[in-house]
This record gives structure tokens, C-alpha cells and sequence, in this order.
């Protein structure tokens, strides 16, 4: 976090000419903030406090016009300490981004828990799929939206398929193997809701699902 002259420096890559003219005086485009080069025009390090704005969060504008909210120092760190009573991962866990590191939730679920827990963030490289990235690494819980977890199930009973009712290990391994989830220990989903049978299935293949 940076000041400018004295007002919080949010730095907006979504608008990379100028932030629209409801915003705050401190929020400026990425582009600016790279224009200034090494010289740092105008910047000073922040006076950090738990009350000191941390992060500036935008929703998709999928239901609507995009909304945007500040977090403070101590929101996230709260944040991420309910999630972590929850989800206890540590350094030894790995964490796969499903959304865009300015999304809501995706501090708190990925970025601030690295930071306290120090869980391992992988990010996809050489045209890696998010979902190849998945199968390499097997994160420790996988977080996605139930459109998705939906069409997931769906992959999942294609694949089993071929495995027999009474084999119930080799139904599980399956069912993981379609997911990449083979070290996986949550399936955690939020937003709208999820039918019954995909959390059945889910369970199935002992992967509780959380919301």
C-alpha cells in the first residue's frame, strides 16, 4: 500500500486510462502508477494500521454494475482466520486460484491464507488450463461456484460408468481422478444452490462439500 499526497493509493487494472469520477481521489489506473517509473512521483509508504485499507475488491458485474468495496487490514485478516478454524490447512497445503485475485472471496480463501498459514499458491503457466493446473497439483480444497460443481458431477458419473457398484475404492479414486483431487480434502461451494444428488455424489467419492 502506497500514499499520495497523503490519500490511500488503490491501483485499479481495470481501468487502464483513468478510474471513473466516483472514485477516490487516491485510485489510480495501473498504467499511471507504471508511468511514474522508478521515481515513485509524489509516493510515500503507508502508515499501516489494522484500520488501514488492505485491499479494494470489485464484484464481476455479472447480476448487475460491478460493485467495489474496501477491505481494512483487520476484515481480512478476520476473514481468513474463520475460514482457517474451518480449514486448517498449513506451508505443507496447496491452494489453486479459481477467480481473479481482486474477487470477493479469493483473498480470503487463497492469498490472505498464504500470508497467515502459508499455504502454497500455484498459478498456471505456458497455457496451462485452470483445470490441468488442478490435476497437477491437487490443492487442498477445491472452491468453485455450483454451475460448475454441476457440470463436474456430471464428468464424474460418465466415469463411473465403467467402475462396478460394489467397488467402492476404486468408485472413489475415480471420482477423485476426474477431479484432480487425489490430496484434496474439501469441496467447498457458495452462492446459489447446489441439488442434493451433487453433494450426495460428491460424498460419495468422500469429498464433503462445504458452503
Amino acid at each position: 500500500m502506497l500514499f499520495r499526497s497523503g490519500t490511500p493509493l488503490v491501483v485499479d487494472a481495470a481501468y487502464p486510462t483513468a478510474p471513473p469520477a466516483e472514485y477516490a481521489a487516491g485510485v489510480v489506473s495501473i498504467a499511471d502508477l507504471f508511468a511514474a517509473g522508478s521515481s515513485g512521483t509524489a509516493l510515500e509508504p503507508a502508515r499501516l494500521s489494522a484500520s488501514t485499507t488492505a485491499a479494494f475488491f470489485r464484484t464481476s458485474g455479472s447480476t448487475g454494475e460491478p460493485k467495489s468495496a474496501a477491505h481494512t487490514h483487520a476484515s481480512l485478516i478476520a476473514g481468513s482466520q474463520i475460514f482457517l478454524a474451518k480449514f486448517p490447512v498449513t506451508a505443507d497445503n496447496d491452494h489453486v486460484p479459481n477467480f481473479n485475485l481482486a474477487a470477493p472471496a479469493e483473498p480470503v480463501v487463497g492469498t490472505v491464507n498464504h500470508l497467515l498459514a502459508g499455504v502454497r499458491m500455484n498459478f498456471s503457466a505456458d497455457g496451462i488450463s485452470y483445470e490441468e493446473l488442478i490435476r497437477k497439483v491437487s490443492p487442498a480444497y477445491l472452491w468453485t461456484m455450483p454451475p460448475t460443481w454441476q457440470q463436474r458431477a456430471s464428468a464424474i458419473r460418465e466415469a463411473l460408468r465403467t467402475v462396478p457398484a460394489s467397488d467402492a475404492a476404486g468408485r472413489q479414486a475415480t471420482g477423485r481422478d476426474v477431479l484432480g483431487a487425489g490430496r484434496t480434502k474439501w469441496a467447498i461451494t457458495g452462492g446459489t444452490a447446489l441439488s442434493a444428488d451433487v453433494i450426495q455424489l460428491l460424498h460419495s467419492i468422500d469429498l464433503p462439500l462445504f458452503k
